[in-house]
């Protein structure tokens, strides 16, 4: 009986759940998308074959957006910074919105971008798949690949995955594999290892006092 009236409750809240959800915006089973980013009510959302979606009232309703000319490929990471928005993915593919339009950048490198993060005075940072972390202090203009030695840090060959990226001023937090927290206090010129473990780490969000979850 006991379980049975379990059984029953269970079932009486999902259906409460399910009815307080509400779709806001849907494609096709194969439009994934994989980032979303905000600035103050404006938000934009990247994903399969480029595809964007925008919009204007922090995620109340949504559009689709203009996407940019790369072949069709993923969009895996968005950022937007006071006006600013960045899109990385396949390939190593990187854009920058100017306007309505997306201006392809060059990174250097044809590894999967996972991830792209804004701050102040040009500051971008990229990172991916096998290791891969980039930073500009241009906007996106120029790259400049970090090289970490990972076997140093690992004790392993293996080149870790890096998902997730969080500025705060000068300070670039980096995860991913491993249990990695990887940090630098100076726009990307230095890097120290703050963390590593077995469980890997996909998503960061840090406040403005580097409070935050991992």
């Amino acid at each position: 009986l006991r379980a049975g009236l379990a059984l029953l409750l269970g079932l009486a809240a999902g259906q409460t759940l399910a009815a307080d959800l509400k779709v806001l915006s849907q494609g096709t089973p194969h439009d994934a998308f994989f980032d979303m980013a905000l600035d103050g009510d404006q938000a934009i959302a990247v994903g399969a074959g480029g595809r964007v979606m925008t919009s204007k009232d922090g995620g109340k309703t949504w559009e689709k957006g203009v996407s940019p000319d790369n072949g069709g490929l993923a969009l895996l990471g968005v950022a937007a910074l006071e006006g600013r928005r960045m899109a990385v993915g396949q390939l190593g593919t990187a854009f920058r919105l100017n306007g309505d339009k997306w201006a392809a950048l060059t990174t250097g490198t044809d590894a999967r971008l996972l991830s792209v993060a804004l701050g102040n005075n040009g500051l971008a940072v990229a990172a991916g798949a096998f290791g891969m972390l980039l930073v500009s202090n241009d906007d996106g203009a120029s790259w400049t690949q970090v090289t970490m030695d990972w076997f140093e840090i690992l004790q392993d060959a293996f080149e870790p995955n890096l998902y997730d990226i969080a500025i705060q001023g000068d300070v670039i937090t980096v995860i991913g594999e491993f249990g990695l927290v990887i940090q630098s206090g100076d726009r990307g010129a230095s890097w120290a290892v703050i963390r590593k473990g077995d469980a890997t780490l996909f998503g960061l969000t840090l406040d403005s006092q580097g409070v935050g979850l991992a």
